[in-house]
């Protein structure tokens, strides 16, 4: 191989990069004095006449290592992998929460190396670019089973129902009959779990919230039929009538007549159901209560005309006049002059009638009033004497 040029006396420098094609297309000719040097490119290996490409991408670590290497024909290339930014040797995390956020709304973006994670918010449910409400009230929540659940856009509220209170997932039952209720006041509350209930009282009627007094006397009477029922607020009360006595219900009839009574002790008392009557004795006017002696010597008797009437209380004697004899009733003349008598033997006895008193009296013991007249009389022997006989 010629390296130089020239007649011999005088020889010039063959520039064998001009002249020939020796070297390698991927290296370099490097003309020198009597001769030239190949060298390979950079991104290739080998003598210069044969120049392999160098798999930098194998061979160096030259690109980022959140890089993607790319060998080329005598080169290559560093491009930043998905998530990072950079010119490929030096790569940056990109935030895509930031930057290019594709997550839901309802999803929080969490940023890592390289990229990022969507994940749906308490509440939602899916893969976190697409977040569907979760309705806790069906799939499972922390409500109490006192309280009514209420469904949200990604959550829930616990509220107690009426009856209870609490914070919603505690409810504790309301003592309605000791905080407030509607239950009227003449009515019983019975607490409920979660609620109350108004029964009104015994001698009431109505729905709890409104109880009207019952009339027991007009309507459910157990009173005993010889007593007064008088209604009350709730009850009534059963008395006995005068002339009764016991609990109202029963009521026994009371015998004044030995208890008590006002007739007079000249009456005599007669019990009847509830009562008593007062009735004067015989010799006795009045209204039973009051008794007055009636004078019978006065009023009317059966004493005998020839007898003398004595007025006593309650009654009467009747004792027949001197001259006379029997019961006083019946009086029956007595004969003085034919029996014992003062009249001397030489006279004659003779019997008169001398008249001590004269009653006029009004007699209402008959049918219609009477006038009667009684004589109180007496014999009176009188003595004659007797004239002596002529002689002739």
């Amino acid at each position: 191989m010629l390296y130089y040029l020239g007649d011999g006396l005088h020889c010039d420098d063959i520039d064998e990069c001009e002249t020939y094609d020796i070297c390698s297309h991927n290296a370099t000719c490097s003309n020198t004095i009597g001769n030239y040097t190949c060298t390979c490119n950079d991104g290739f290996s080998g003598d210069g006449l044969r120049c392999d490409d160098i798999n930098e991408c194998e061979a160096y670590d030259i690109c980022s290592p959140n890089a993607t290497c790319t060998n080329t024909i005598g080169n290559y290339t560093c491009a930043c992998n998905d998530g990072f930014s950079g010119n490929g040797t030096q790569c940056d995390d990109i935030d895509e929460c930031e930057t290019n956020n594709i997550c839901s709304p309802n999803a929080t973006c969490t940023n890592t190396i390289g990229s990022y994670i969507c994940t749906c918010n308490d509440g939602f449910s899916s893969n976190g670019t697409h977040c569907d409400d979760i309705d806790e009230c069906l799939t499972g929540n922390s409500c109490s089973p006192n309280a009514t659940c209420t469904n949200t856009i990604g959550n829930y509220s616990c509220t107690c129902k009426n009856g209870f209170s609490g914070n919603g997932t505690h409810c504790e039952d309301i003592n309605e009959c000791e905080t407030g209720n509607d239950c009227s006041s003449n009515a019983n509350c019975t607490n409920t779990i979660g609620n109350y209930t108004c029964d009104c009282n015994d001698g009431f009627s109505g729905n709890g919230t409104q109880c009207d007094d019952i009339d027991e006397c007009e309507t459910n009477n157990i009173c005993s039929p010889n007593a007064t029922c008088t209604n009350t607020i709730g009850s009534y009360i059963c008395t006995c009538n005068d002339g009764f006595s016991s609990n109202g219900t029963h009521c026994d009839d009371i015998d004044e007549c030995l208890t008590g009574n006002s007739c007079s002790p000249n009456a005599t008392c007669t019990n009847t159901i509830g009562n008593y009557s007062c009735t004067c004795k015989n010799g006795f006017s009045g209204n039973g209560t009051h008794c007055e002696d009636i004078n019978e010597c006065e009023t009317g008797n059966d004493c005998s005309s020839n007898a003398n009437c004595t007025n006593t209380i309650g009654n009467y004697t009747c004792d027949c006049n001197d001259g006379f004899s029997g019961n006083g009733s019946y009086c029956a003349d007595i004969d003085e002059c034919g029996g014992k008598n003062n009249c001397s033997a030489v006279a004659i006895c003779t019997t008169q009638w001398e008249v001590i008193s004269v009653h006029v009296m009004l007699d209402t013991q008959v049918t219609g009033p009477t006038v009667m007249i009684l004589m109180n009389v007496r014999p009176v022997i009188s003595a004659h004497l007797m004239q002596p006989a002529l002689t002739l």
